[in-house]
């Protein structure tokens, strides 16, 4: 239930309110990254996380694309399968 509400809207899910500014953020630099500002970033640090929590949120948002970019580029499934690439690769 709360990730249907989380990819619905997050502003009106029942999550923690401190969790909002990271989540809002971290969509944000998934779906438009290039649309990221200070502004973001400072949303976070109001909410009371520190630097090093704005820091992790990035390093952990960046390593999820990248690895789901890796899997959608070989075509793997959930099985584990590579679709894309040859039988012998």
């Amino acid at each position: 239930m709360i990730i249907e509400q989380l990819q619905t809207d997050i502003d009106s899910a029942n999550i923690d309110e401190k969790l909002k500014p990271v989540l809002r953020f971290v969509k944000k630099l998934t779906l438009t990254p290039w649309e990221i500002t200070a502004e973001d970033a400072q949303s976070i640090l109001d909410a009371g996380w520190d630097e090093q929590a704005l820091l992790e949120s990035v390093f952990l948002c960046a390593i999820a694309n990248c690895m789901n970019r890796f899997i959608m580029g070989i075509g793997a499934d959930t099985l584990g399968r590579r679709n894309f690439l040859p039988a012998s690769a």
